[in-house]
């Protein structure tokens, strides 16, 4: 039973841990008319994309209705990132496969 909540303790404590990585996320629309790249430690964030993304739909009427989706799954098994999965924002967005 110890070992249980050693188990436990260990996922816990391992998604509080700061992580020191160098992560790209790679977001498009469905049929591919836009894509774009955050890297966060390169100062590429989530929110500079969007900004990007504003503006492609603004400068062409004709994808006003499209939404960005990721092409990365949750793996799931990978525990440590169960915090992230929950909070960090990136993880919000739907899946759809890359094309």
């Amino acid at each position: 039973m110890k070992y249980f909540f050693f188990f436990i303790l260990m996922i816990v404590a391992s998604n509080f841990i700061p992580r020191i990585g160098f992560e790209v996320f790679h977001f498009q629309t469905e049929y591919k008319e836009f894509e774009g790249l955050v890297t966060p430690a390169k100062g590429a964030s989530l929110k500079s994309l969007e900004v990007v993304f504003e503006d492609f739909k603004s400068s062409h009427p004709q994808h006003k209705d499209l939404s960005l989706c990721r092409t990365f799954k949750k793996p799931w098994w990978k525990f440590w990132k169960w915090g992230a999965y929950l909070f960090n924002p990136v993880w919000k967005y739907p899946y759809c496969e890359r094309n």
